[in-house]
């Protein structure tokens, strides 16, 4: 599970090379997928991972919480 505490507060990027969640392909197919135009763009991090079994299959529970207003953009929504 990431992150690990206060000593290990690191959010975690799934398409990382450190990610143990997912295999090399999954993750290079979820970048390409995530990254339509790579030039500065970034992937998520999340606030929590963790692994879990839906229906008996091998999954992730990935959570993105906001703290506060600074964390939130508002360009485009009402």
């Amino acid at each position: 599970m990431m992150p690990r505490g206060h000593k290990a507060p690191r959010e975690l990027k799934l398409s990382q090379a450190q990610s143990t969640y997912l295999p090399p392909a999954i993750k290079h197919n979820l970048t390409n997928w995530w990254l339509i135009h790579r030039r500065g763009a970034n992937t998520p991090n999340w606030d929590l991972v963790t692994t879990c079994k839906i229906n008996g299959e091998s999954g992730l529970v990935l959570v993105e919480g906001k703290a506060h207003v600074g964390e939130l953009e508002w360009p485009g929504k009402s």
